[in-house]
């Protein structure tokens, strides 16, 4: 897919590179990532994605989407600027695979007040239950 068409999901702050090239995947984990693929630097609670650039890029990303670009960047690599990486992860993953969760099919199961039922209760559960003997 089109690094372009992935951008349509997300409104960037600021492109610097060719947002023409051509995107083979996206990952959140710099030691996962492949050639010609996105990589999204995300801050965490433990470890700041962007620390992992240079990592990423070096397994091959293509480009890079974080919050701030880094003060030297590499020639070659298309960097895309956001100002909440966790936000626009969702929406270029969701946009790379094709909204997948559209194509899901929600069931629910309900019960009344909670009740379960038992196709053939003991009469000590029957008991502790106070279901009927008839049941």
């Amino acid at each position: 897919m089109l690094l372009n068409e992935l951008l349509k999901a997300i409104q960037p702050v600021q492109v610097t590179g060719d947002s023409r090239i051509e995107i083979t995947g996206v990952n959140i984990d710099s030691r996962l990532v492949e050639a010609g693929q996105l990589f999204m630097a995300m801050r965490g609670t433990q470890t700041d994605g962007h620390a992992y650039i240079p990592a990423a890029i070096q397994k091959g990303a293509t480009a890079i989407l974080c919050e701030d670009i880094p003060e030297e960047p590499v020639a070659g690599i298309t960097y895309i600027q956001v100002k909440d990486s966790e936000d626009a992860v969702g929406k270029i993953a969701t946009t790379f695979y094709g909204n997948p969760t559209s194509q899901f099919e929600l069931v629910g199961v309900t019960g009344t007040n909670g009740c379960l039922l038992y196709t053939s209760p003991s009469p000590r559960d029957r008991q502790k239950s106070r279901m009927p003997s008839s049941a």
